[in-house]
């Protein structure tokens, strides 16, 4: 998607949650800045729409990298990503 000319990632949940449950993973998700997290930009409570709308990182998730490349990423790659992850 995109939000003010900037492409954005919205999180649509498949299986919705109640309404609650969503803004408790918000007001975890606002306060965070971090350069390893992904910036939170909005969310929507529209009822049977929830989703959560943050910063778009090109390349997709990072399971999926690990997932597509595993047996690829040598030592030092895995432990780039977990000392990013820790951070």
């Amino acid at each position: 998607a995109s939000y003010v000319g900037t492409p954005v990632a919205v999180k649509k949940f498949i299986i919705q949650l109640l309404e609650e449950e969503l803004e408790k993973e918000v007001r975890v998700w606002i306060p965070l800045r971090h350069p390893n997290l992904l910036l939170f930009i909005g969310a929507s409570y529209e009822v049977g729409n929830l989703s959560i709308v943050s910063e778009y990182m090109e390349g997709g998730s990072l399971y999926d990298y690990i997932h597509t490349k595993h047996g690829k990423l040598d030592q030092s790659q895995f432990k780039n990503i977990a000392l990013g992850c820790a951070r």
